[in-house]
């Protein structure tokens, strides 16, 4: 019984991992603007470029995190993934993310999406 236990233990441990979420920002100026509220709306768009003037402030790569275990990861990893773009983009004193791009970690079912952070003219 004891060594069915350890087996298991094993078994679970190894089956299991913890993927932290992170996010990157690459500044594409040397301009620095206040950040923004933590209720500031930030639009999202996936392909469609918006019309309005707009200056591009970097580029950014949210990975969504979470557990890894045998049966795939756990959690909404996209709208964690979103979330985060959008936290960063407040940090930045963006308006919004374009140009959104997806793919997944290897081996995982976490997402990585990947945009531009913008400012209104």
């Amino acid at each position: 019984m004891k060594n069915a236990l350890i087996i298991l233990l094993t078994l679970i441990s190894t089956a299991c991992a913890w993927q932290p979420s992170n996010i990157d920002f690459t500044p594409l100026s040397d301009k620095v603007y206040n950040s923004k509220g933590p209720n500031a709306d930030i639009k999202i768009f996936r392909s469609k470029i918006p019309t309005r003037p707009f200056e591009e402030l970097g580029i950014v790569i949210a990975n969504s995190g979470g557990v890894i275990t045998f049966l795939g990861a756990t959690g909404n990893s996209y709208q964690k993934a979103i979330n985060l773009l959008k936290e960063e983009a407040r940090r930045k004193g963006g308006d919004a993310v374009i140009d959104l791009r997806e793919g997944t970690a290897s081996g995982s079912n976490f997402v990585t999406l990947t945009g531009s952070v913008i400012r209104w003219h």
